[in-house]
């Protein structure tokens, strides 16, 4: 059964009207009188995003490509993430991660200490995440996973929000398996990187339909807020796409990897040695030099121009709101 594009509300807001924005591949995205929210519209229908997941590439292929793109470079990212995620839970108790892949980062808490959760709808990840160490990857999305309420310390989402039609849904039943002022994390492509404000991004690593939501750091939080979280704290890293300032094509490492081009750095060492250096050197947060420490702190918790948005957030004692 064919899938078919679909007219859709805000997921943000739910408002109705919206202004065109641009065109990406074809797509068009919009931007949400009420609230600025840029999403895709219309979009596939529910089944026709699930199809262009199911359709990917064979389990070998996307395992090798996960390992080709976890690079030095990557791991030192998740560990950074984990030391922000720390500042803000400080006690290394229960962590479920929502679209966790081949658990890589999964791995890298656990090494930190966590008791680490895994879900993942693609069913290669689960043996690709064994491989990691990671006793406790399934195969489900949250709504089908039956976890407990209140039952995890931290709820991460990297990389997840911007592929879901109906986001806040899922937030709200996140905020549902954290315990009392548990902590959710999430981070998404940034909307508001300055590639893009230019007009000369080239979205190739966001574009749709793989993507359907555009976040900027004010609809990040406000997302967030509306699934009833207190926000702490937004931020970016990752830096800019200089290569499409001057107009050229931005190579990341994943594009090479889909283009079968060498990467600039070679994949992390294998998972065992790399965690036993972890547990050997601490943390193992990286930390920037000469005029990155300090251009970086302004253009990631000032400006938020860097290519990838944060968010930390809170769980109250109250209901989620629907303002």
């Amino acid at each position: 059964m064919g899938s078919q594009l679909i007219e859709v509300a805000c997921p943000l807001c739910d408002g109705a009207t919206a202004r065109p924005e641009r065109k990406v591949n074809g797509y068009a995205l919009v931007r949400c009188r009420a609230c600025g929210m840029v999403y895709v519209n219309p979009q596939l229908d529910a089944e026709g995003l699930l199809e262009q997941y199911a359709s990917r590439e064979a389990p070998l292929a996307l395992k090798r490509h996960y390992a080709r793109v976890t690079t030095p470079a990557r791991i030192a990212e998740y560990d950074a993430m984990l030391a922000a995620i720390e500042r803000f839970a400080p006690a290394r108790g229960r962590m479920l991660e929502i679209g966790c892949g081949a658990g890589y980062f999964l791995a890298r808490a656990q090494a930190r200490g966590w008791q680490v959760t895994g879900l993942d709808a693609a069913p290669w990840v689960a043996e690709a995440a064994a491989e990691r160490g990671l006793a406790d990857v399934r195969v489900a999305t949250l709504a089908e996973a039956g976890l407990d309420s209140a039952s995890f310390d931290v709820v991460v989402m990297a990389q997840v929000l911007e592929h879901l039609p109906r986001p806040r849904e899922v937030l709200v039943d996140a905020r549902r398996v954290l315990r009392p002022g548990a902590l959710f994390y999430a981070n998404v492509p940034n909307y508001r990187t300055l590639p893009i404000l230019a007009g000369r991004d080239d979205f190739v690593l966001n574009a749709p339909m793989a993507h359907v939501n555009y976040f900027t750091p004010r609809t990040l939080a406000e997302l967030c807020r509306r699934a009833g979280f207190t926000v702490l704290a937004t931020s970016s890293f990752g830096g800019l796409k200089w290569e499409n300032l001057v107009g050229r094509p931005y190579l990341s490492a994943e594009v090479r990897s889909a283009q079968g081009l060498p990467s600039d750095e070679q994949p992390a060492a294998a998972q065992p040695a790399a965690n036993a250096a972890l547990r050997a050197s601490g943390d193992g947060a990286p930390t920037a030099g000469g005029w990155k420490r300090y251009l970086r702190p302004m253009l990631n918790n000032w400006l938020k121009l860097a290519m990838t948005l944060e968010v930390f957030a809170r769980k109250g004692g109250d209901s989620p709101g629907g303002k």
